[in-house]
């Protein structure tokens, strides 16, 4: 993948690495674990730190691209937890 900023690298890869952790093995106990994924405390932080700036101050262009990042990965896990549900209901 190409990436514009570092920091849109930093936040994929950290994703990136749970979901290929998430989905080594695809079996129920896998499945309640994305259907409980919350994002990490400083995750967390780090968007309500963004966010508060996008208020204020405004947010650099690396920024802002890093939490366009956080947001599309915030999608894909609702994405995630949509099928996972399914898949569980299924079963």
């Amino acid at each position: 993948m190409n990436f514009k900023t570092e920091a849109q690298k930093k936040v994929y890869e950290k994703m990136r690495e749970y979901l290929f952790t998430l989905f080594g093995e695809v079996n129920v106990t896998t499945m309640a674990e994305a259907l409980a994924f919350r994002p990490s405390h400083q995750s967390q932080q780090g968007v309500r730190y963004f966010l508060r700036r996008l208020k204020t101050d405004g947010l650099t262009k690396s920024e802002a691209e890093e939490l366009q990042c956080f947001g599309e990965w915030e999608h894909l896990m609702q994405l995630v937890k949509a099928h996972a549900h399914l898949y569980a209901k299924g079963r």
